[in-house]
């Protein structure tokens, strides 16, 4: 079975851990450029240089259901797998 290599969603409201220095692209805010980065670089084509901040994104969340002959105990309109499975349609909606 596939995993997500990058289990983190590229959109999000960033935070304050440090992720990367990298070259200004227009729109990044001017509160990111790193000063100090920027006048050590002797390439003028990498100016300004700015702080990239790690995203807080939502996760990848894997369920496995056993959906085994034993778990269908209970009536047939509240057995575990019809609990479950309505928890977790309830859930993702949510999001």
């Amino acid at each position: 079975m596939p995993f997500p290599i990058n289990d983190m969603a590229k959109i999000g409201v960033a935070t304050t851990d440090f992720r990367e220095i990298r070259n200004y692209v227009y729109g990044d805010p001017i509160k990111n450029i790193n000063w100090k980065a920027t006048a050590r670089s002797s390439s003028p084509e990498m100016w300004p240089l700015t702080n990239e901040y790690e995203v807080e994104g939502k996760k990848t969340v894997w369920l496995f259901l056993d959906t085994a002959g034993e778990l269908e105990i209970g009536t047939n309109i509240n057995n575990a797998f019809d609990i479950v499975s309505k928890l977790l349609m309830h859930n993702l909606l949510l999001y």
